[in-house]
């Protein structure tokens, strides 16, 4: 090593990006990018300019291989990394800090998590789930945060922070990966101006501080020039100029925008957050104008969803609740109303029958309950907590299958599907007839019935929620050259987790109601009890049961009510 060069510059002269003759075809025959390349090297900081659509997010995803080029090829300190795949690939990522327009951040982790997702390419994903992050990570860390202004805020989750502290935390974490170069998409287009110059600023002075090329795709001309050292104009997929920022002139912002460089004016309006719900009762509209105008558009998707998935349930049960003497579905209404006997003497006979069957059930024997009632009511509480977690076992594995985000091949997207379709498309009494001809009767029958029922509409939900995931956190931790199970247990967990528990509460409180009725047909419970007094005519016991299960549902709804507010 010459004597004149320290041991932080050899590094510095050893991190550089070269990129040669890059292209991108999305559809052939139509570049995207063409014959792109330059070299950065040291603390170099380079600006990426040009018009929306012309490929400046494309050529920054191109680097570390989010989007793979068409052709050419991509080195990182002297590293061909074009044509790597798998684990070399994320081996490779770990060279490519990044830093994204909308953060990508988890939301639901704190300050100091989200910064330390920068070392998931080194650490196991056992020990990132177990937060066992070695402790000189932790000190680097919470120097990083120190550097950006928000060692304060370690503790504090993602979601409470303002904009430009969200973009500090994005950019600790990128230097926590320590990187060969630094990418930033659009750092400063959600953020004020006097933010985005402080984040322009940090990320500069950062870069030179520990000695990292630094790339920027920026739509804002003045930042470029005022804060980097070297700017490149695209225009259509290709360079049109590649040199100092003082040396920008009109004719070259004519080249590279086309004229209209009040297209930048315009760009900078479409960006801003317009809030409509406030923006309408400002004007003085109406309540019901502010619900058509500002709520239902964007809660509209959201509730065709669920009006298209009740159809869905509905359809099913009704074709299935014909087997305790309910009727069937019927083609027309008119149809319906012919194949519906009505026995006048029956109608004018039921207040009589009514009042004779409540003279039955009067005086409530009590001292039924805990000699026949409470064990019973047990089991059937075990059946619901049981089979609602043989159903989250089996509906997790099915759920990450059927989410087409995470399992890119539709064969299997398919048959994770047609499982779950399948399981609720059979009534839970069917299954308690079928499990009760396997097992026997009891409540092994009824607790494998209840996961069986249950699994569909779990597996369903739970894909539902992965499939909605905000891509932006799963894309930086891929960046990061996280290994898939931190991608999951780090990006997808945090933002499904509230759904998943809500879901699991949910669907055990179904089970509970649904584990009283499967014992009408054996499967363990209360409803074998009910079954009994039923068939001996013991209506002061029939009373007593119904008055038990009442209070059980009325009792579940209210804890998974108390436990939803306290952990979701």
């Amino acid at each position: 090593m010459p004597n004149n060069l320290s041991h932080s510059e050899v590094g510095a002269k050893r991190r550089s990006l070269r990129l040669e003759h890059l292209h991108k075809e999305y559809v052939p025959g139509k570049p995207v990018l063409r014959d792109i390349s330059f070299t950065v090297s040291g603390k170099e900081s380079v600006a990426i300019i040009g018009p929306s659509g012309t490929g400046k997010s494309t050529l920054i995803r191109c680097v570390n291989k989010l989007i793979p080029p068409t052709s050419g090829s991509i080195f990182i300190s002297g590293q061909n990394i074009t044509k790597l795949q798998g684990k070399e690939l994320r081996q490779a990522r770990r060279k490519v800090g990044m830093v994204f327009q909308e953060f990508n951040l988890v939301e639901r982790l704190s300050v100091m998590e989200n910064v330390l997702s920068g070392r998931l390419g080194y650490v196991s994903s056992l020990r990132a789930w177990l937060r066992k992050y070695p402790q000189q990570d932790i000190d680097r860390a919470f120097s990083l945060l120190d550097s950006v202004g928000l060692v304060d805020f370690y503790r504090q989750r993602a979601d409470a922070l303002s904009g430009g502290q969200r973009q500090r935390v994005g950019i600790a974490r990128a230097i926590m990966q320590s990187p060969h170069v630094l990418l930033a998409d659009e750092p400063t287009s959600s953020l004020d101006p006097k933010t985005s110059v402080e984040i322009m600023e940090l990320l500069v002075s950062l870069s030179e501080e520990h000695e990292i090329p630094l790339v920027i795709n920026i739509h804002d001309v003045e930042l470029a020039k005022r804060f980097t050292s070297r700017v490149i104009g695209i225009s259509k997929g290709g360079i049109v100029y590649d040199g100092l920022p003082g040396s920008l002139k009109r004719e070259n912002l004519k080249e590279i925008y086309g004229g209209f460089i009040g297209k930048l004016f315009a760009e900078a309006i479409e960006e801003i957050s317009l809030k409509p719900l406030e923006a309408l009762r400002a004007t003085g509209a109406p309540f019901l104008s502010v619900i058509l105008y500002a709520v239902l558009p964007q809660v509209s998707n959201r509730f065709i969803g669920f009006s298209s998935y009740q159809l869905d349930a509905n359809i099913r049960n009704s074709t299935m609740v014909g087997i305790v003497g309910a009727g069937g579905i019927g083609a027309a209404l008119s149809v319906s109303m012919k194949t519906v006997q009505i026995i006048p003497e029956f109608l004018y006979d039921a207040p009589t029958q009514v009042a004779d069957l409540l003279s039955r059930m009067w005086p409530l024997d009590l001292a039924y309950y805990p000699q026949g009632i409470h064990h019973a009511m047990m089991e059937t509480l075990h059946i619901a907590s049981l089979g609602t977690l043989l159903a989250i076992v089996m509906a997790i594995p099915v759920g990450i299958l059927a989410a087409n985000n995470i399992v890119h091949f539709p064969l299997f997207n398919w048959l994770a599907k047609l499982v779950l379709v399948s399981s609720r498309s059979v009534n839970s009494l069917v299954w308690a007839l079928l499990f009760v001809a396997v097992f026997g009767p009891g409540a092994l029958a009824g607790t494998v019935c209840i996961g069986f029922r249950s699994v569909g509409f779990v597996g369903k939900l739970f894909a539902e929620a992965l499939e909605e995931a905000n891509p932006g956190p799963i894309e930086a931790l891929r960046a990061a050259s996280a290994p898939w199970p931190s991608i999951f247990l780090k990006g997808f967990w945090p933002q499904v987790a509230p759904a998943f528990w809500g879901i699991f509460l949910f669907r055990w409180d179904i089970n509970v109601r649904e584990s009283a009725v499967i014992g009408l047909v054996g499967a363990g419970g209360i409803g074998m009890v009910l079954d009994t007094a039923l068939n001996l005519f013991q209506w002061d016991r029939v009373s007593v049961v119904l008055l038990s299960i009442f209070v059980v549902v009325i009792v579940a709804e209210l804890l998974v009510t108390n436990i939803r507010k306290r952990i979701i």
